[in-house]
């Protein structure tokens, strides 16, 4: 009797750990976006602008992982639900933070995946992309000036709310079409 209950106090306080953990992480990362969703408002000041469309860009990246993750659960319970001797391993986040993805790589990871409810996404990352290479070689070129790089900047931006919306679309479906046996 007493290891039932040191196991579940060791387990008790693993969760309370976890949660303590998670919350935090949670608050740096609503702080984040709140700060670059702030800084993109400055647009008295073209450099605001390009930090902007830089850290947008960067909060893609975060919410493809977060996705990818999410896609990876969602297949696997219906792997699991259709008793398949098979099944999907769940990459989480952090997962992918070790291998070091590239945006280019995010991209190649999500269109692994099929579906209606993707396309959207998949057909707007690639363009970003390319913008944001094309920003990022540009920015000390002699070959731009600075209003081409503003708007650039811009038309960058417009783009990533776009991206953030098709991700919460995709979060949407996901929640409304719970995973069922085949």
């Amino acid at each position: 009797m007493e290891n039932k209950n040191s196991f579940k106090k060791e387990e008790t306080e693993h969760l309370k750990q976890f949660i303590e953990w998670y919350n935090k992480w949670h608050v740096k990362n609503e702080f984040l976006k709140n700060q670059i969703s702030q800084l993109e408002k400055m647009k008295d000041f073209p450099i605001f602008i390009f930090a902007s469309f830089i850290l947008k860009i960067v909060w893609i990246e975060f919410e493809l992982k977060q996705l990818i993750s999410h896609l990876d659960a969602y297949l696997s319970t219906i792997e699991m639900r259709s008793r398949s001797p098979l099944s999907r391993k769940i990459r989480m986040p952090k997962d992918l933070d070790k291998q070091l993805f590239t945006f280019g790589k995010l991209i190649k990871e999500i269109n692994q995946y099929e579906g209606t409810p993707l396309n959207k996404l998949k057909n707007n990352l690639p363009l970003l992309n390319r913008l944001r290479k094309k920003f990022i070689h540009h920015l000390f070129s002699s070959n731009s000036s600075l209003g081409d790089l503003i708007k650039e900047a811009e038309k960058g931006l417009e783009l990533t709310e776009i991206i953030l919306q098709d991700i919460n679309e995709i979060y949407k479906f996901l929640e409304n079409n719970p995973p069922i046996m085949r």
